[in-house]
């Protein structure tokens, strides 16, 4: 079902697009086959899926969030399994995006009743979540609008991308399925990282994951027809470290989070508090971030940092009108061991949640998208993460061996029929010679080291 023209099959490597006036591809330079880091996706099994609307019911009155993910698919899992109209049929034939929309290889009968009181664990307690509103929404025809695209283009198409989108994400949401439900791996967008991959510790109290980003995408030439193809590269994800914010892993090491932010600091006394620069800059790192905190009574929460307060001393807990230090005195019994260090505000921004620094410790999680490394940290990062194109490719290759053997055995992807060339594709290209530099007068030198040349003290610049 996927078409592509007969030269192209019998060649070695698919030929870039001409140009109107002729100029594109050129004659110049070497000819050469490209290796690109796409796999070509074999023809479907599978003619048509079933698109359905799902809506879970969350013990929450705020709306859905992206870390809602991973609760909602166990809500998911546990739904098939006691779902009269369902349960008789595998968990594979089943795709879900982790919100509102699943995809499954046959029509379902009938009406799908609601269910109600379906628990999963949360933080610290059990959570019950109610199961409503499922009901097909769509069917979409793989194999016709894969075929009538490979037939006729972008034009068959008339959404913004020109491409059959709703075949697009239904490849990547039934690709992500064993990726997400296993616990080895962490998942960002399309990226995947394993618990055990490899992570470059880049300084500051932050990492950066290794991991692989998969994408299904069309690709085609006006002359030598269309295909389909599953984009895979090596993804690197900055993150925090998981680090008390005050206690350091032995005496004199000065590796507490803090510490570690602040590393480039003059001087960093807790027990004399942090001038006013240091702060800026604990806050600017600490926003956005969860923050998990333990208390003497051994009662844990993770919650979202707000903000930098006043240190323990100074902070009034408006609702008691006694000092956090205080609070902690006579609440806990504890004797704070940096006073003087800012409490951290957590939680709603309406709730006075102030915990004293020595209490809280950062979570290993992914840095948001807007956040910024620090410029040190940043150049570490390239220069560890830039490899050369053969070890690029290997690396690429290791991760799909380890994602089920280029999807081979990937459970899902057996079920609905989707598999892959284990070869990346190759392309046509040429090697260009190297251009020449003109100086003053005319006077031109050959570069016979591509990149690099030495002129002489007769070459003047312009």
């Amino acid at each position: 079902t996927l078409k592509i023209k007969k030269e192209i099959i019998e060649g070695d490597g698919l030929p870039p697009e001409k140009r109107a006036d002729g100029s594109f591809p050129g004659k110049k330079g070497k000819p050469c086959q490209l290796e690109v880091n796409h796999f070509k996706l074999n023809p479907l099994k599978i003619k048509k899926l079933y698109m359905y609307n799902i809506q879970i019911v969350a013990p929450w009155k705020r709306p859905y969030s992206k870390k809602d993910n991973e609760l909602y698919r166990e809500v998911f899992i546990k739904w098939l399994k006691i779902c009269p109209e369902l349960k008789h049929l595998r968990q594979e034939q089943f795709a879900f995006n982790g919100n509102n929309v699943f995809y499954s290889t046959q029509s379902i009968p009938g009406k799908i009743k609601d269910i109600q009181d379906i628990t999963a664990k949360g933080d610290m307690k059990e959570l019950k979540f109610h199961v409503t509103e499922v009901f097909q929404t769509g069917v979409i025809r793989v194999t016709e609008d894969l075929q009538t695209f490979m037939d006729q283009g972008r034009k068959a198409f008339p959404n913004q991308v020109g491409t059959p989108q709703d075949v697009l994400t239904a490849l990547d949401i039934i690709l992500q399925q064993s990726v997400r439900l296993d616990k080895m791996y962490r998942t960002i967008g399309r990226s995947f990282f394993r618990e055990d991959g490899r992570v470059l510790d880049v300084g500051f109290g932050k990492e950066v994951w290794i991991g692989t980003f998969t994408n299904s995408r069309p690709y085609g030439w006006k002359d030598a027809g269309y295909l389909m193809t599953l984009n895979v590269d090596v993804s690197n994800k900055p993150a925090t470290i998981n680090c008390h914010m005050t206690r350091e892993s032995g005496a004199g090491r000065k590796d507490s989070y803090i510490q570690r932010v602040l590393c480039k600091s003059r001087q960093v006394d807790f027990n004399r508090g942090l001038g006013p620069r240091d702060l800026d800059t604990l806050a600017y790192d600490l926003k956005g971030m969860k923050i998990k905190y333990e208390l003497p009574n051994g009662n844990k929460r993770v919650y979202k940092f707000n903000k930098l307060v006043e240190c323990a001393r100074k902070q009034i807990i408006p609702d008691l009108k006694k000092t956090v230090e205080q609070y902690f005195k006579d609440e806990h019994n504890a004797r704070l061991k940096y006073p003087l260090l800012p409490c951290l505000h957590l939680g709603s921004l309406q709730k006075t949640i102030y915990i004293p620094a020595e209490f809280c410790y950062m979570e290993k999680q992914a840095l948001p998208r807007g956040k910024k490394l620090p410029d040190d940290a940043v150049a570490t990062m390239i220069r560890s993460t830039a490899t050369r194109p053969e070890e690029r490719k290997q690396k690429i290759l290791d991760s799909l061996q380890k994602t089920n053997k280029f999807y081979a055995n990937d459970p899902y992807a057996k079920e609905f029929g989707i598999s892959f060339e284990q070869a990346m594709l190759k392309v046509s290209g040429r090697v260009l010679d190297p251009p020449s530099l003109e100086y003053k007068d005319k006077l031109e030198q050959r570069i016979n080291f591509p990149g690099s040349w030495r002129p002489s003290p007769r070459h003047k610049y312009v």
